[in-house]
């Protein structure tokens, strides 16, 4: 769906209901067969990687708000409210569309300290992820558990050698507020976003 950058001024939820995939760098979009309200942001980053391969982790910048992405929209880092991810800090592989098992935690195993991090100065937010590692899956058999371990076991390695090097966000919105489009950058009309509900955040193949 086109978003008209003339005429009447658009709403919010207009604005929302046109949030889809594009192959642009750092767009937002709605995620497939999820809730209706519920949005991914994808954010490539160009840093070397850092992982600790002893015990398989490794940081995953999963959002920024140095400028507005590809739709025209821009997230406020310092409005990321975490309270409900701290309580199930998943970490998925392309929010889960095809595995849907987690590919690790934001919560180190040895202390339980959530490992997200919101820096609003830089804008920017990153998570320590500790990959699964082959036992304790909820709802999977041994065999299934073992395949799921290797899987994981190679998007870290992936991970480590800069193939995927790209994270997202999965969140829903609390608080936006329209924005208009840019005739001097070509960026159009889109949202502010306040404030989001963080559900997850993923290690992404193909950023938005």
């Amino acid at each position: 769906m086109a978003l008209p950058t003339t005429g009447h001024p658009l709403s919010t939820e207009s604005l929302l209901e046109a949030r889809h995939k594009r192959l642009d760098p750092n767009t937002s979009y709605r995620l497939k067969d999820g809730p209706s309200s519920v949005y991914g942001l994808d954010y490539a980053s160009a840093s070397e990687p850092e992982v600790n391969e002893q015990e398989m982790s490794f940081i995953l910048p999963f959002a920024s708000g140095q400028r507005r992405d590809g739709v025209g929209d821009l997230l406020e880092v310092g409005g990321i409210d975490c309270s409900r991810h701290r309580e199930n800090p998943l970490v998925l592989f392309d929010h889960g569309k095809q595995v849907q098992l987690p590919l690790g935690k934001a919560e180190d195993p040895d202390t339980g300290e959530y490992t997200v991090e919101i820096d609003a100065i830089a804008k920017e937010a990153r998570a320590k992820v500790f990959i699964y590692r082959g036992k304790g899956a909820a709802g999977a058999d041994r065999k299934d558990e073992y395949n799921h371990a290797l899987f994981c076991e190679q998007v870290f390695d992936l991970w480590r050698q800069k193939f995927i090097r790209a994270g997202s966000i999965g969140y829903s919105v609390v608080k936006a507020l329209p924005m208009r489009a840019d005739s001097d950058t070509g960026v159009p009309p889109g949202l502010h976003r306040r404030s989001v509900l963080m559900l997850e955040c993923s290690a992404v193949g193909l950023p938005a």
